[in-house]
Formats: structure tokens, sequence, C-alpha cells
């Protein structure tokens, strides 16, 4: 249960049996235990939170450890982890991908449903809102946490743009 919640609250996917296509159906992936693997996103801020958040999680749980890494090098996210994916190598989670690669995945093979996950539908539904719906597969099926979903805000000083010399003026 405590290896479902973390898979529901920090992963945009889950990847099947950690090993490709050929592992275990999603139902029996959500009730699979061992080791956890994870790429997460190669920019500094994500990967000081990454390395904060597996230490944290092995110094909770010192017997369910998880190793993490960035995702490797390639010339996008979504080429790495299909070929991953395809050489039945893919980690179990993944903290950076385009959502619009996920059926690509799914038809790979290569996705657990959250749903599987008990608890799973549910924490994404209460997380995101109505937002969440858009994360749903055809099936209805959420294979993704809406990982970077939050609104957008731009703030501005109006003053600034009504200075002598600004090539911008606000309307009001």
């Amino acid at each position: 249960m405590k290896r479902a919640v973390l898979s529901a609250t920090v992963l945009v996917l889950a990847l099947t049996a950690c090993g490709g296509g050929s592992g275990p159906t999603g139902d029996d992936a959500a009730k699979t235990r061992g080791p956890v693997k994870i790429w997460y996103a190669n920019n500094p801020d994500e990967i000081a939170w990454a390395k904060q958040m597996v230490q944290a999680w092995n110094s909770a749980h010192p017997t369910e450890k998880v190793t993490a890494e960035e995702i490797p090098a390639g010339k996008t996210s979504e080429e790495v982890i299909g070929a991953a994916i395809s050489a039945g190598n893919a980690p179990c989670l993944v903290f950076n991908t385009a959502p619009a690669a996920v059926p690509q995945f799914q038809k790979q093979g290569g996705l657990v449903p959250l749903d599987d996950f008990a608890g799973g539908k549910s924490h994404i539904e209460e997380r995101s809102g109505a937002l969440a719906r858009q994360y749903a597969s055809e099936d209805g099926k959420y294979y993704q946490l809406p990982w970077k979903s939050d609104p957008v805000m731009i703030s501005y000083n109006k003053k600034v743009f009504k200075m002598p010399g600004s090539t911008r003026r606000t309307r009001r």
C-alpha cells in the first residue's frame, strides 16, 4: 500500500513491471513488490527535488529502496522512454514526458493503468479536480498523473510599462 501511495503521488508514468511491455498485466503490476527505479528530468530544480524525495523515501522505507537517475540523454525524453519500453529495460516510474506521448507508450504495452493501484484513480481526481479528465486515456483509465499542470500566472508592474521609452503600454 505504501508503494502504491508513492506511485500515485509522484509519478508521471508507471511503466509495466519496470522493464517494458512483456511484464505482468496492470493489475498484477499494481500488486508487485521489488526494486523501484525512477528516471527524473534533467533540470537543476527537478534533480535536487528528486534526490531529496528519494533520500526521504529510502530513509522512511529501508526495505523498499528506490533508485533514481536523470533520464538518459537522447533526442527527446519520449524517444528515450519509447526505446526503453521496446528494449525491455524501462524504469518503473518516469517524471518527465509529454502527455501527448502516452498513447504511443500504451500501444507499446509499456504502461500500467494507475487506476489499478488502490486509491490511484481517486487520488488523481481529488488532486487535480476536473483537469484530471483530460489526462484519461481512450479506455478511460489514467496512465499518467497530471504533473506540471499548475496554473500559469503573469505579474507585471503597470508603472514600468507606462514609463517614457517603454515600447509597450498597458491598457485598462
